[in-house]
């Protein structure tokens, strides 16, 4: 995504929704660098240059000059570009590592609650959704998974973004990939998952470059979804030609935005493309949110897009206690969620998204089977970041990292590391980030080359990376246990752009040596009683007995350290493998109502299938029929009901 130097964001103060407070986190940003136009059918002013061309809804989206826009005829009115950022329930970041040893891994397997729940293999003797297509318009969909390479429509999937790469994934987020794999995944790889529609054609509409997504970005991909094969819009300023989608599916949304001033034009440009795929066909399923609000009464606000026109909204229901053990469950799967939104005119469906019992996180049980499971990637490293040393808590420091770049995947370290006064030692308080490679665990012979590349940003003050490191363990002799230590060298000085090899044998640097430590952040951890500048260790000690367990990569600093880490690491190579490729096909678990809108984008694409003469308010139509309000609940977390795939059939 372009470099953006100022955001205005969008927040309420003092507002209250749900319980929640309106502001607590930004969910929405203005743009500076790029605007909304309605036009008056005569195209933009050529002063502009454009981004999104959409004449079909009277809108472009440009860069460029906002007074070229101010005085030009051409222009109705117009209004900055403005982000969404992914906000799923924090208690998917708590989910553990999936064990590929504890998955049988046949469709409808009881690891997959949603799909036994909706009676999945009993639709598919109907249809898999053989001559429908379903666009998924989210983070990008790994092409390389097994269970989704077979769906995937790679001719008509495209990056609605300004970062150069393709459809793939940017930043290292599956959120896309997981909402393709509830729709669409096909178990290709014949130990995966099926999704509810696994023979539609699957369209991936990239709008998010890393956790940011902009708005026109979103529409440019619900117009492009919906138009005809035979016609062509601009999209990032080439001529294509449209999906012409069946359904288009929407995890996505910003909230809360004053409905008023900006809100107005914002609602209007979303009513028109909506307006416009409802016409062509193209049923818009669309994620409630997942704040716990009432929708119907936040009058003085909107949720983006899940309140404009004609979309079909979705609210998360998930069970309580799925196989934890013999019990059964505590909630049935169609309850609601407890983080959903909800609101009796603005949810048309309830369908499974996950739920969590949070107190049971950490208690060794299996929670996280409430959650939804499907297709995921992992990545081949862990990211490092955050401030250690005995002086952190009076000296902190604010050092993240993330992944980046392309779908083959960078990482890059930003921040600020802890200010320490000069009579503190600098190992008091270290703020650093980074990554780790697991790797074989092989011998250590003191020779394994590690190759860093990187490049260094405008703030960061030194060339190169602060740490490179082996963590490193000797097995146990006789009774005695196992010892750790990592084997460090610190404050590399090489320019940016170029590649360090390095070996533990190496004495370039300022220092380093072998620590007795199981950890690099142990070395610098409180009541640690090792000192940076003095290694606890000797070669002797691991050259030739230990074994390699980790390789790792970080900058950051302390005292008469960098004012601010600004650096990205653009390979990490060991033994010959590069370890910095962060997507791995894989499955696991998430929850929201991201997950939800993608089992009724699934249902309604079988709908499609079985009845190839339905326009998209027929879909619809079917989906809502079929539907019921569980007994015991409230009509406001279901609209018409909970999803019943096979009477919609």
């Amino acid at each position: 995504m372009a470099d953006i130097n100022r955001r205005t964001f969008l927040t309420v103060s003092g507002a209250v929704l749900g319980g929640i407070a309106a502001g607590s986190t930004v969910t929405a940003a203005e743009r500076t660098d790029r605007f909304i136009v309605e036009t008056n059918g005569t195209g933009v002013p050529s002063e502009v240059e454009v981004v999104h061309q959409l004449p079909s809804v009277g809108y472009a989206v440009v860069t460029g000059s906002e007074s070229a826009l101010e005085q030009s005829k051409k222009v109705e009115g117009y209004a900055a570009d403005i982000e969404v950022r992914l906000d799923d329930p924090d208690m998917n970041t708590e989910v553990p590592a999936f064990d590929a040893a504890d998955y049988e891994g046949q469709p409808g397997d009881f690891l997959q609650w949603d799909k036994a729940d909706l009676n999945v293999v009993e639709a598919h003797e109907t249809t898999e959704g053989d001559g429908s297509r379903v666009a998924v318009i989210d983070s990008g969909v790994l092409e390389t998974h097994p269970d989704l390479a077979g769906p995937l429509n790679l001719d008509l999937s495209l990056n609605f973004t300004d970062d150069g790469g393709d459809h793939n994934p940017v930043g290292g987020d599956d959120h896309g990939t997981h909402v393709a794999g509830i729709g669409a995944a096909d178990n290709g790889g014949g130990i995966g998952v099926n999704g509810t529609a696994p023979q539609t054609d699957l369209v991936d509409c990239r709008v998010f470059s890393g956790p940011f997504a902009s708005f026109a970005d979103i529409i440019a991909a619900v117009v492009y979804s919906a138009t005809p094969e035979n016609e062509q819009i601009i999209v990032n300023g080439e001529r294509v030609t449209g999906a012409d989608a069946d359904v288009a599916n929407l995890s996505l949304g910003a909230y809360p935005i004053p409905r008023q001033g900006l809100g107005e034009f914002y609602g209007s440009f979303l009513n028109n493309a909506m307006t416009y795929a409802n016409k062509e066909g193209t049923l818009l399923v669309l994620s409630a949110g997942n704040a716990a609000a009432d929708l119907q009464q936040d009058k003085n606000l909107i949720s983006l897009p899940n309140e404009g026109a004609q979309g079909l909204t979705v609210a998360a229901t998930g069970p309580i206690g799925y196989g934890w053990g013999d019990s059964g469950f505590e909630d049935p799967p169609e309850s609601p969620a407890f983080y959903t939104n909800y609101g009796t005119n603005d949810i048309v469906l309830g369908a499974p998204g996950g739920d969590a019992d949070l107190s049971a996180i950490g208690t060794g049980v299996r929670w996280f089977r409430d959650l939804v499971f499907n297709t995921v990637y992992t990545h081949n490293g862990s990211l490092v970041a955050g401030t250690f040393g005995p002086e952190a808590d009076t000296y902190p420091g604010d050092v993240t990292a993330e992944w980046s770049g392309d779908y083959d995947g960078n990482v890059s370290v930003s921040g600020t590391p802890p200010a320490t006064d000069d009579d503190v030692p600098w190992y008091a308080s270290v703020g650093f980030g980074g990554v780790r490679f697991a790797v074989d665990g092989e011998k250590f012979t003191g020779d394994e080359e590690v190759t860093v590349g990187y490049e260094t940003g405008p703030d960061h003050e030194r060339p190169a990376p602060d740490w490179l490191a082996l963590e490193v363990t000797v097995p146990a002799a006789d009774n005695d246990e196992p010892t750790d230590y990592v084997v460090l060298d610190r404050q590399v000085s090489e320019p940016s752009g170029t590649a360090v090899s390095w070996t533990a044998s190496d004495s370039f640097g300022d220092g380093g040596g072998v620590f007795q430590a199981s950890t690099v952040e142990e070395i610098f951890a409180e009541g640690s009683g090792i000192d940076p500048s003095s290694p606890s260790g000797s070669p002797s000690d691991v050259i030739g007995a230990a074994v390699v367990r980790n390789v790792v990569v970080l900058s950051g600093g302390g005292v008469d350290r960098d004012e601010s880490v600004d650096i990205t690491y653009t390979g990490v190579n060991f033994r010959d493998a590069d370890r910095l490729i962060p997507q791995t096909p894989s499955w696991g678990w998430k929850a929201g109502t991201s997950m939800a809108a993608p089992n009724v984008a699934g249902a309604a694409a079988l709908v499609k299938s079985a009845n190839s003469g339905y326009n998209a308010n027929q879909v619809e139509s079917a989906l809502k029929r079929a539907a019921d309000v569980p007994d015991e609940y409230d009509k406001k977390f279901y609209g018409s009901g909970y999803l019943n795939i096979l009477d919609a059939l």
